[in-house]
């Protein structure tokens, strides 16, 4: 995929490239091109895509996984993007990596306003991240557990799946990372004078694909697993955490 301004067409040069001469190279995330439905009907076909998506996913040196562009609250603009910025950086500050110090946490609570005066906050962009239809697709779950990194693309920003898993692990052990809680925006609900923490809409889903890169079974199991799994469900975040095998005790235990 040739550079290029974001308004100019997308160019692609392909060669056909032996994975047996070990190549270097980055992997997309599969949302980026849906596969051909005859092909998806031919079992044969099918195994063989599998087995060699595995060794794709699992012989990159980065997979890039991407969310699509920013939308907060159905908001666009740059007030978005800074509030999308912020949750970046709260997941930075929770995970113990460096972040920027210029947004202000712990401290005051980010808030970006749009054009049209609505605030956007770093919970609100978060949220809106754990929303995007990659949480919902079972098949990307492979771009994160099989390659050795993994980078999430949101829009023109950037973030380790590491350093979320790290985030939502640190989340989940407050007395030993409390960072968390001086993040009052990031997961706070009910009122200022009643206020609750909530952190499952981002641990639940984030903490069930740690899991499944630790499942002993077999390759081919378990992504015959996840195969069930997407066949069993019209998908819901929640619904997919329980079809993975990875029950909200086992994860919050």
């Amino acid at each position: 995929m040739l550079p290029g301004r974001q308004t100019e067409e997308i160019r692609w040069n392909c060669s056909t490239i032996s994975l047996d001469s070990r190549p270097r190279y980055n992997a997309l995330s599969y949302v980026w091109g849906n596969p051909d439905e005859k092909a998806q009907n031919d079992e044969d076909e099918k195994k063989y895509q599998i087995d060699l998506m595995h060794r794709i996913y699992g012989e990159c040196e980065n997979c890039l996984d991407w969310m699509g562009a920013i939308i907060v609250k159905g908001d666009s603009s740059v007030a978005a993007k800074q509030a999308a910025a912020a949750a970046r950086n709260a997941l930075r500050i929770i995970a113990e990596e460096p972040h920027d110090a210029e947004l202000g946490w712990p401290g005051e609570h980010p808030v970006a306003r749009s054009s049209s005066g609505n605030g956007l906050t770093a919970g609100a962009a978060l949220q809106s991240m754990m929303d995007c239809e990659w949480w919902r697709r079972i098949w990307t779950v492979q771009e994160v557990c099989l390659p050795s990194k993994a980078t999430v693309l949101w829009g023109p920003l950037e973030i380790s799946f590491q350093t979320i898993m790290d985030a939502a692990s640190y989340t989940v052990q407050p007395d030993e990372h409390p960072q968390h809680n001086n993040i009052f925006d990031l997961f706070q609900e009910g009122t200022a004078i009643y206020p609750k923490l909530d952190t499952s809409q981002f641990t639940i889903p984030v903490l069930s694909i740690a899991h499944a890169t630790f499942w002993d079974q077999s390759r081919t199991d378990s992504l015959n697993r996840l195969e069930i799994s997407r066949q069993k469900v019209h998908i819901s975040k929640r619904q997919a955490v329980w079809h993975l095998g990875a029950p909200q005790q086992d994860i919050l235990a």
